[in-house]
């Protein structure tokens, strides 16, 4: 049921959100929506983490929100859709920031997850937190492993968003799985999620 669930908001979602997208990026619809399923079964596994200890944490957002029309410029509550908001909450207005790597990626490039540069995340002190999880398709089979909950003062404070494997990426940073395991004291988790492709 989530994979079909995600699946649906990732088609939903395509139109007003693939062309933002590819003002950045060279993707494909299909890729795009395939981050999207990633990112939304990413985002599942992190709330029911929360869950299984004791803190329950916001659901992931499943609304899909228009783009304003042409020669209009966007109320604040239009541009939710492309903001830089936590995936999720925890009691305290604590946000998650949730980022999902597809191994088939990391095969390629190694672990790490991307930011968009200008995300305040990037710069700014705050009490969020970010989650780092690995999706493995498994072969029809498909998992969520949530690997890392760091705060985001560390990830800024210790320099961490570092440029992407494309280097010159003038939009985009990335955290890398070998630094987050040089922190000490930071949140190692082993938490899976499994999920049924048809479900």
């Amino acid at each position: 049921m989530e994979v079909r669930r995600c699946r649906t908001f990732a088609e939903l979602v395509t139109p007003t959100s693939l062309k933002h997208k590819q003002t950045h990026d060279n993707v494909t619809e299909q890729r795009f929506i395939e981050q999207q399923i990633t990112s939304k079964l990413g985002e599942l596994a992190v709330a029911a983490y929360f869950k299984s200890v004791g803190f329950f944490a916001s659901e992931p957002d499943f609304t899909i929100y228009e783009a304003p029309p042409k020669n209009k410029p966007a109320k604040r509550e239009e541009r939710r859709f492309k903001s830089y908001d936590a995936d999720l909450m925890l009691p305290g207005s604590t946000g998650i920031h949730v980022k999902t790597q597809d191994t088939r990626v990391a095969r390629r490039i190694g672990q790490s997850w991307v930011f968009m540069k200008r995300d305040p995340i990037t710069r700014e002190i705050n009490h969020d937190l970010a989650a780092f999880c690995s999706f493995n398709p498994n072969r029809g089979k498909p998992f969520v492993q949530l690997l890392s909950l760091v705060p985001t003062r560390e990830l800024v404070e210790r320099k961490l968003f570092k440029d992407t494997v494309a280097q010159n990426n003038a939009w985009k940073c990335a955290v890398y799985r070998e630094d987050l395991l040089n922190i000490p004291n930071v949140d190692t988790v082993s938490y899976v999620s499994q999920y049924r492709m048809n479900a």
